[in-house]
C-alpha cells in the first residue's frame, strides 16, 4: 500500500504491536492531552520509537 499521510487514532498505552508499526515510519507525529499520564505515556512512546 503506497500511503502518503496516515492517521492514527489509538487507546493510551500502546501495545508492542503498534509500537512495531510506528517504527516503520519516516516521520510521525504524537498528539496528547495535557494530563500528566497522558503526556508521560506519548512520552515513553517517543522514546520507544529510538
Amino acid at each position: 500500500m503506497d500511503v502518503e499521510i496516515l492517521l492514527v487514532d489509538s487507546l493510551a498505552g500502546l501495545e508492542r504491536n503498534a509500537l512495531d508499526n510506528m517504527s516503520l515510519t519516516d516521520e510521525m507525529i504524537l498528539v496528547t492531552t495535557s494530563e500528566v499520564t497522558s503526556v508521560s505515556d506519548t512520552l515513553k512512546n517517543k522514546v520507544s520509537r529510538r
